[in-house]
């Protein structure tokens, strides 16, 4: 195993998550430029940046030598470093004072996760809970594959990353040139869905901040929300139905848009999975419909398709408490 082509490649997404930093950086020096979180965001992105050029700079011969080996340890170790430094924000604003707690909270939000340490979010400054927000909008991209995106340079080598960080069963073409280009593809996919959603929520009255907030977690499928209330804290039916929409593509395997922007429709919608994931949901939502304990015919269908839709992708938004439903109702949920 080459341990130094496997430093290259996390330096390159070091770099990446610095970069990444100056966004909540800058909402936090709109928010309050005096704030212990400007400081602790400017350092981390800094530390990232410097650190990860470093490795890159001395490193960069190496970028060819990624096997399948080096692909899995890249893998599990970008998860690892990305929670480590994701973490330092809250600890050096004095946030979240445990390390543990931290790291907890790093690693809900870069694994979509969704669990948190926090009862109530609203104790966060806005930069903070900007950046956790983006945690998993980072996350739900695969971090990975975003390093693979826009590191060409790993040639056939990024394979063994593409396929060590992918689930779901597709098959990838192997030449060097549909490497780079299908997970430029899947991440221009997420990037679009993200930036419609943004647009969508500002249309149904949503602040640009809540808007980029909850556009992350939705596409995402993570859950994370700047109000402990979550989506219930927004009463609009709407945009609800938007939320709704956006989970269930969110959750989607990209990989089947990629084929249908190719024109391969009858393939998509052949697929097993696909049809399964609609199928459980057309099933739960029939269900519930029947049982859900909410008055008119709409804000019942809306009650239950975003119970469902946020459970099964494993968004976590809440709307209603459906641990007032029925007992069949919660067991279909679960």
């Amino acid at each position: 195993m080459d341990l130094r082509a496997i430093v290259f490649v996390l330096g390159n997404l070091l770099m990446l998550l610095g970069v990444a930093l100056l966004a909540p950086f800058g909402v936090a020096l709109v928010a309050d430029s005096h704030s212990p979180e400007v400081h602790a965001l400017a350092f981390t992105a800094a530390g990232a940046v410097v650190v990860g050029m470093a490795a890159r700079t001395l490193w960069r011969k190496h970028a060819a030598h990624i096997r399948v080996r080096e692909g899995f340890a890249v893998v599990v170790l970008a998860w690892l470093m990305a929670c480590v430094v994701g973490m330092i924000p809250y600890l050096a604003a004095g946030a979240i004072t445990s390390v543990t707690d931290a790291f907890f909270e790093t690693m809900s939000g870069f694994t979509t996760t969704g669990a948190s340490v926090l009862s109530r979010v609203e104790v966060l400054p806005p930069g903070l809970l900007f950046w956790r927000s983006m945690t998993q909008w980072l996350g739900g991209g695969g971090i990975v594959v975003l390093s693979v995106a826009i590191m060409p340079m790993l040639g056939a080598a990024g394979y063994h990353v593409l396929k060590a960080e992918t689930t779901g069963g597709v098959v990838f073409e192997r030449e060097r040139p549909r490497i780079a280009e299908t997970a430029k593809e899947l991440w221009l996919i997420y990037l679009g869905m993200s930036a419609l959603l943004i647009v969508l929520l500002r249309l149904c009255g949503m602040s640009t901040y809540d808007a980029f907030c909850h556009a992350f977690a939705t596409v995402a499928t993570g859950g994370f929300s700047p109000h402990t209330e979550s989506i219930a804290f927004f009463p609009s039916p709407l945009l609800q139905w938007i939320v709704i929409a956006f989970m269930f593509m969110g959750a989607t395997n990209f990989v089947l848009y990629s084929q249908l922007f190719r024109g391969r429709i009858s393939a998509v919608f052949k697929n097993p999975e696909l049809r399964l994931y609609v199928a459980v949901l057309l099933a739960c939502v029939a269900t519930g419909m029947w049982v859900a304990p909410v008055d008119g015919f709409e804000p019942r269908l809306r009650a239950v398709a975003f119970s469902v839709a946020s459970v099964s992708t494993t968004t976590g938004f809440t709307t209603h408490d459906f641990d007032q439903w029925p007992h069949i109702m919660r067991a279909l949920l679960l």
